[in-house]
């Protein structure tokens, strides 16, 4: 399935008296797709990694990059245009809620808004201009 078994490592986490052994997934590089698209297709269903795209591969990239966001700020920032509540951006990129109104701070004061509707309005706006 992928997994490699770690070398006299173990633990007892099930029931906490059987050993058991660690195992390891290699999510390198096309690791980690490779692995899903196995384990998708032994369960019958088929997934296709190319078809994906990362969080930043947006449109609203060039955007984003004009403000000098950074890449986590440009992330935050896609999250919040498609819709999503602090709480669901902070699962969504593996960030406290507390990070991501850090973020949303240094997003706000370097776009010049106040707060995430005059962003999208913003977002909008810009969009609107081009041909």
């Amino acid at each position: 399935m992928g997994f490699e078994e770690v070398p006299e490592v173990t633990h007892c986490h099930y029931d906490g008296t059987t050993p058991t052994p660690y195992f390891i997934v290699d999510t390198r590089e096309d690791g980690m797709k490779n692995f899903l698209s196995r384990l998708l297709s032994q369960a019958g269903m088929e997934w296709t990694p190319a078809k994906e795209k990362a969080i930043t591969e947006k449109r609203q990239e060039p955007l984003w990059i004009s403000w000098k966001l950074t890449q986590r700020e440009q992330q935050v920032a896609d999250l919040v245009v498609e819709g999503c509540t602090n709480a669901e951006i902070g699962s969504k990129l593996f960030i406290s809620e507390t990070t991501v109104k850090k973020h949303l701070s240094f997003i706000f004061e370097k776009t010049g808004v106040k707060n995430r509707s005059q962003l999208i309005g913003l977002f909008m706006k810009h969009n609107m201009k081009k041909p």
